[in-house]
């Protein structure tokens, strides 16, 4: 029989405790976090709703275009006016998830039991997952930068493929508000970066008020600085020569939309026993979709035994802001820009 629903949360929690240890430790995945907790913000609640209802995948939502109006300069009696555009965004799928094999025959006679070894295996699963998803999210950002960005003049700032290079890790928060402004970006930011981006966001923060110079009030504190939600990841990566690189991004533009299989949705249980439900995991809080056999199998040391076997999955997309500036790879506009400081110019 496999575990019953309390036993099924009593591992839940214990894989969530776990993580606190080394052999259990896990990364930190802030591309990952930063479309999830996004997502809402990127579309109107009535859409994901829908499309996270429905018994099959999405695969387009509708998007109007932006467009420049006519301009009129007189007052007239026929009014002409202007149709919208709109334009369908594929969604591109991806699906993932991870294994639980339970033998209560052979927890039965070892120090761990059966609770212990799903939260366990619940715990390696997640976090073999999440790197990917990680990594999914790190790509998106870098496939989806904005490539049409605005030169600049400013000191120490220069402009590559797709890119502005800072000199020095500092300046980098003194330029993002005039930077994101000349490409008509604006609103609160998002800062993706790469982990070693920590060090000199710190020593910026250990700056304070009372100090020679207030480098903490560019985080936010003074007029016309931007204030920063910060997400970082060590699969945010450096290209050679590089020891930060940041994706700044307006809060609301980016977001990783999910959806799990009808069967979990509607808690079917087939003839033969096998169940389809939802769980939510223990660190992002995603909801997968869960099969759960349990059947008569062999094993090279009980010969016959009952395993419970455990398939988590969830499909994803991430997505950006829809833009219709996309025509020219070389001059794509977005809302997501990004910024590299070489290792000379690094904290």
């Amino acid at each position: 029989m496999a575990l019953t629903a309390t036993a099924l949360q009593d591992a839940v929690v214990q894989a969530s405790q776990m993580f606190g240890s080394f052999e259990n430790r896990m990364s930190e995945y802030g591309a990952l976090q930063a479309f999830v907790d996004n997502a809402a913000m990127l579309f109107p609640a009535g859409v994901l709703s829908a499309a996270r209802k429905s018994p099959v995948q999405p695969v387009k939502i509708p998007m109007l275009q932006r467009g420049t109006a006519p301009e009129i300069t007189s007052r007239t009696c026929t009014i002409t006016g202007q149709d919208p555009t709109s334009e369908f965004v594929t969604l591109v799928w991806g699906t993932t998830g991870f294994e639980i094999k339970i033998v209560k025959a052979m927890n039965a006679g070892n120090y761990i039991d059966d609770v212990s070894s799903f939260a366990m295996q619940l715990a390696n699963g997640m976090r073999t997952v999440l790197a990917k998803l990680d990594t999914a999210g790190y790509n998106a950002l870098e496939l989806n930068k904005a490539t049409g960005l605005v030169d600049t003049k400013l000191s120490g700032i220069t402009n590559g493929a797709g890119f502005y290079q800072i000199t020095d890790a500092i300046k980098t928060y003194q330029s993002i508000p005039a930077i994101m402004a000349i490409n008509d970006i604006p609103g609160n930011l998002l800062n993706i970066a790469s982990e070693q981006a920590k060090a000199s966001l710190l020593g910026m923060m250990t700056f304070g008020a009372n100090n020679q110079q207030n480098q903490a009030g560019l985080l936010g504190a003074l007029p016309g600085a931007m204030g920063y939600k910060n997400y970082f990841s060590n699969r945010v990566l450096n290209a050679d020569g590089m020891v930060e690189t940041h994706y700044l991004v307006p809060a609301g533009m980016i977001g990783m939309f999910t959806w799990n299989g009808y069967e979990a949705k509607n808690n079917v249980t087939t003839s033969t026993g096998k169940k389809f439900y939802l769980m939510d995991d223990p660190i992002l809080g995603l909801t997968w979709d869960v099969l759960e056999i349990s059947d008569c199998a062999t094993d090279v040391n009980y010969q016959r035994v009952v395993a419970d076997v455990y398939q988590f999955n969830i499909d994803y997309a991430y997505l950006t802001a829809y833009t219709s500036e996309d025509t020219d790879p070389a001059a794509t506009k977005t809302p997501i820009v990004k910024i590299q400081v070489p290792i000379a110019g690094g904290n």
